[in-house]
């Protein structure tokens, strides 16, 4: 029989954050993309990434992937609660 684990309260059907762990992984694969040549430094701007974003402001062409990465990008925070 497999053996499962899960937090409290202990339920499959319980959705629970994984915010650090959402974070440990995208800085992992940014570092993945980094050593392949698809992202050329920390430092690069995020913008590079979106094409599409008509008319950013300073803010947003001053925003790096280190921004994005250690949470300092300045940008208002969708939570929840």
């Amino acid at each position: 029989m497999e053996e499962r684990f899960w937090v409290y309260p202990y339920d499959p059907a319980v959705s629970h954050e994984l915010a650090s762990t959402t974070k440990s992984i995208t800085g992992t694969l940014v570092g993945i993309a980094i050593q392949q040549g698809y992202i050329e430094s920390l430092d690069q701007p995020a913008l590079d990434f979106f094409p599409e974003v008509a008319n950013p402001s300073p803010e947003q062409q001053a925003m790096t992937i280190r921004h994005l990465l250690t949470m300092t990008s300045g940008l208002m925070c969708g939570d929840k609660t």
